[in-house]
């Protein structure tokens, strides 16, 4: 990896502030798309650059109790394997123009393919719209 300065996106690719991509609308569901590394990354964050997952909220939320965002790699293409996550986010934060971010750990050796799973608790929604990416915290994070 390192995934460097610019954005490698997941799910709703675009531009930040652009309309996004639901998700959750069937239940817990994987990013459209996935980060191939190209090799396992040994030890991320070893220069001291926060890398991980954004995701930015285009469109609020409705009708989960929470929500939790997940990364999780393999070394084959559509990784299952929960490397970190943020949990228990509560509606009431799942709300247009939050923009959440979860860093690698330190350390870790990740594998050569990433993408993200948001997991639902409580009833589907019916509106929620992200934008997705792997990339350096960038200080725009504000959940």
């Amino acid at each position: 990896m390192p995934v460097s300065d610019i954005r490698n996106w997941v799910h709703g690719k675009g531009v930040t502030g652009a309309a996004g991509l639901a998700i959750g609308r069937s239940g817990s569901e994987y990013s459209e798309d996935q980060l191939n590394a190209g090799s396992t990354y040994f030890g991320a964050g070893k220069a001291g650059v926060v890398e991980g997952l954004h995701m930015l909220i285009t469109e609020s939320f409705n009708t989960l109790t929470y929500g939790d965002i997940m990364i999780v790699h393999g070394a084959a293409e559509n990784p299952t394997t929960v490397l970190t996550g943020r949990t228990g986010i509560l509606l009431a934060a799942l709300t247009a123009g939050k923009h959440f971010f979860v860093p690698i750990p330190a350390g870790v050796d990740v594998l050569q393919y990433l993408r993200a799973r948001f997991i639902v608790t409580g009833s589907n929604p019916t509106t929620g719209k992200v934008n997705m990416w792997f990339g350096p915290l960038d200080g725009s994070e504000n959940a």
